[in-house]
């Protein structure tokens, strides 16, 4: 394959000098960070494991080994988390309770976060696991989409699912138990697409979790106490 060749090209024998960006041949971009943030959200998470690290490795054999053959079941949470983010996972539970997901106060929350997720992205710029993969002898397989179109650490769309889930889970500590398994499916979902290594997914929910605790009660002073 023509993107491997240039991998191995470009990184020679250093395969910690692999990133994301010199595979697409892209630059960083900038995103408006809210002022609603006021912590040191560039300091949050640890560094993504580096490429030659054994945590890496592990997690490449993983990914191997999830992606190998997906059943019927896996292929339609794989599609509805890529296109929807797992928004129908969180309207099965609301529904047992006549709640309907609620798109516009997620979509504001979301905007917020999104930015911050973005900038840390192209701060870290891991490499996709499906790129790194050959250069370590392990085979990823991956499904194709225009979802994963950014560096990989941490994933977009369990940050999604993280806000959605800390926001739903304060409104309705009911439904708390349910709500906090959304993000890891959606995260497993991730894995089985071959798109996201397990340390993204857990770092997605490490910076949600302080940007929500940094936010919630300026957007959300009812909330005090729950």
């Amino acid at each position: 394959m023509d993107y491997i060749r240039k991998m191995e090209e470009y990184v020679g024998t250093n395969i910690d000098s692999l990133t994301y960006m010199h595979v697409e041949g892209k630059k960083p971009k900038t995103y408006k960070i809210s002022p609603l943030i006021d912590i040191n959200w560039q300091e949050v998470l640890a560094d993504p494991p580096k490429n030659t690290s054994e945590t890496t490795k592990y997690e490449l054999l993983y990914l191997q080994e999830v992606t190998r053959s997906l059943t019927v079941g896996q292929v339609q949470l794989v599609k509805m988390v890529d296109k929807d983010f797992g928004i129908p996972l969180y309207e099965d539970i609301l529904k047992n309770i006549a709640v309907k997901y609620p798109y516009n106060e997620i979509e504001k929350l979301w905007n917020i976060v999104d930015n911050v997720v973005q900038m840390l992205k192209y701060k870290y710029d891991r490499p996709r696991p499906y790129q790194l993969a050959p250069l370590r002898d392990i085979n990823v397989n991956h499904m194709e989409s225009d979802t994963h179109l950014t560096p990989a650490y941490p994933s977009g769309h369990t940050a999604y699912g993280a806000i959605a889930t800390y926001y739903l889970a304060a409104k309705y500590p009911e439904l708390s138990g349910e709500l906090f398994r959304i993000p890891g499916q959606i995260g497993l979902a991730r894995c089985l697409q071959g798109v996201h290594y397990p340390s993204d997914n857990e770092a997605s929910m490490v910076i949600v979790g302080a940007i929500w605790e940094n936010i919630r009660y300026k957007l959300y002073p009812e909330l005090i106490g729950v």
